[in-house]
C-alpha cells in the first residue's frame, strides 16, 4: 500500500519509545505547538516550530497519564494541562513564561479517611496509615503517598488536610482538555480521579485569581476523556464519556461561564451497547456542538451532530455512523475540527482485523457525504494517538507517533482533503 498525500509536508520533530499522547495548537504568527507524553523517561514534552527547525523541551515530570492538552493563550505562550501520577496524582497546569515554564497545581487527588489503611502504595511503609505518613521521594517526578510533590520530606498530621473531604481515593487530571476564552482565561474540564470519576470543570476567579472547582456531573464513573470548547461569548461546552458497564456518549453545557450545567445524553448505544469513547468536540460558526467518537460495540467512528438548527443549543442530536472497512480503536485518540466553510474533519487511528496493522483514518464531510481516506505511512504502523487542528488559514495539520522507528510527526495540509 502507498501513502496518500494531498500535497503533505511530512516533518520528524521528535524522536521516543513508546506510543506517546499527543496534542498540536497554533500560535498566532502561525507557528505549531505540540505537546506529547515521553513515556520512557516519565516526561510532558513541548515541541515547536521555529522557521524551517523543531525544537524541543521539557515541560514536567509525571509518573503517569492518559492525555495532554495544549493551548495558545492571547500572547501566543503555550500552557499544557496533565496528570502528573498514578498515585494521588494531581491536575496539573504549565504555562511557558520568559524564564521557563511555570507549574500550578490546579486540583489535587483523593484520599481515604484519616487513619485508613492505603495498601501498597510507593512511598508508603507497609501497614501505613493516613495521618502517620512521611512522604518519601519516589522517583523523578512521582507523587508520594501522602501527596506533596516529589522530592519533599513531610508529615502530614491528622490525614489529608488541604485535600478536599469526602473524595474516594484516586487521582484528578488523568484526563483533561484545556481551552482560553477570548479574554485570555484558562479553562479545563478533566476528570475526578475517585473510583466512581465525576466531571470537574475549573476556572480562575477573576477576582482572585484562584482556581474555582465546579463539579459538572457526579453520576457513577462518568467525565471520561472530556473534549473542552468555549463558545464566543465565553460559555464552556464539554462532550464526555459517562458509565463503566454501557458508557453513553454526554454532552454538558453552561449558560452563565461554568456556575451551573445542564447535560445531555447524546447516544446510548443500544441497550447493551458501549459508546462514547474518546469523544472530540467541535463548535461550527453558528455556535452549535458537533462530536465524533467511537462505539466500541462496533468498532465504529459515529459522529453526532445538531438534529435541529433552531431552539436550545445542544437538546436535540443525531448520530451516524461513518462508513469503513477498518476498526476504530476505542482506547485511542479521535480529533475532530470544523473549517471555516463549518465542513468537518475526523482523524483517528484504525485497526486492519485481517492483519491488526495500524494506520490513520481521515474523514471529511462533503455534499455528496462523507470522503474516508486511508493514510498509510510507508515507514510502519501509526500511535493510537494522533492529533488534528487548523491552522490560521483554517487547514489540517496534524500529528503523530509511528511506532517501527519511534518517530513523532509533523503533517502539514497545503490544501484541504478532497
Amino acid at each position: 500500500m502507498a501513502t496518500v498525500s494531498y500535497g503533505q509536508q511530512v516533518s520528524v520533530v521528535a524522536t521516543s519509545p513508546g506510543d506517546p499522547y499527543t496534542a498540536i495548537a497554533y500560535d498566532p504568527e502561525g507557528a505549531a505547538h505540540i505537546a506529547w507524553y515521553d513515556m520512557e523517561a516519565g516526561t510532558i514534552m513541548h515541541t515547536w516550530r521555529n522557521g524551517d527547525t523543531w525544537s524541543t523541551e521539557t515541560v514536567g515530570h509525571t509518573a503517569g497519564t492518559r492525555s495532554v492538552s495544549i493551548a495558545i493563550d492571547p500572547s501566543g505562550n503555550p500552557w499544557i494541562s496533565y496528570g502528573d501520577g498514578l498515585h494521588f496524582g494531581n491536575l496539573m497546569l504549565a504555562e511557558k513564561g520568559t524564564q521557563g515554564w511555570n507549574m500550578t497545581i490546579v486540583d489535587t487527588g483523593g484520599y481515604p479517611k484519616t487513619g485508613a489503611a492505603i495498601g501498597t502504595v510507593a512511598g508508603a511503609a507497609a501497614g501505613a496509615t493516613i495521618g502517620a505518613i512521611v512522604c518519601t521521594e519516589g522517583g523523578p517526578g512521582f507523587m508520594a503517598a501522602c501527596g506533596i510533590i516529589a522530592g519533599a520530606t513531610a508529615a502530614v498530621p491528622g490525614g489529608y488536610a488541604g485535600y478536599r473531604a469526602g473524595r474516594a481515593i484516586g487521582d484528578v487530571g488523568q484526563y483533561s482538555s484545556l481551552a482560553f476564552d477570548r479574554q485570555g482565561v484558562p479553562h479545563i474540564a478533566y476528570n475526578g480521579g475517585e473510583f466512581y470519576d465525576s466531571l470537574l470543570y475549573a476556572s480562575p476567579d477573576p477576582g482572585t485569581g484562584e482556581w474555582e472547582i465546579v463539579t459538572v456531573d457526579d453520576s457513577s464513573e462518568t467525565g471520561q476523556s472530556p473534549s473542552l470548547v468555549i463558545d464566543i461569548v465565553g460559555n464552556p461546552h464539554i462532550a464526555y464519556r459517562a458509565g463503566a458497564i454501557f458508557p453513553s456518549l454526554m454532552y454538558a453545557i453552561s449558560g452563565n461561564g461554568g456556575k451551573t450545567w445542564t447535560t445531555t445524553k447524546v447516544d446510548t448505544g443500544g441497550v447493551t451497547g458501549k459508546t462514547g469513547y474518546s469523544p472530540s468536540l467541535a463548535l461550527d460558526t453558528g455556535g452549535y456542538p458537533h462530536i465524533a467518537y467511537i462505539d466500541a460495540s462496533t468498532g465504529n467512528l459515529r459522529y453526532a451532530s445538531p438534529a435541529f438548527y433552531f431552539g436550545e443549543i445542544g437538546k436535540s442530536w443525531k448520530s451516524e455512523t461513518i462508513e469503513h472497512y477498518a476498526r476504530a480503536d476505542p482506547d485511542a485518540s479521535v480529533s475532530l475540527v470544523i473549517d471555516p466553510r463549518d465542513r468537518p474533519h475526523i482523524l483517528y487511528n484504525a485497526i486492519y482485523p485481517a492483519t491488526s496493522d495500524r494506520f490513520m483514518v481521515y474523514a471529511s464531510q462533503q455534499q455528496t457525504g462523507w470522503k474516508v481516506v486511508v493514510i498509510i505511512d510507508a515507514d510502519g504502523d501509526t500511535g493510537r494517538y494522533p492529533s488534528l487542528t487548523l491552522n490560521p488559514e483554517g487547514i489540517p495539520s496534524e500529528t503523530y507517533y509511528l511506532i517501527d522507528n519511534h518517530s513523532l510527526k509533523f503533517v502539514y495540509e497545503e490544501e484541504i482533503m478532497p
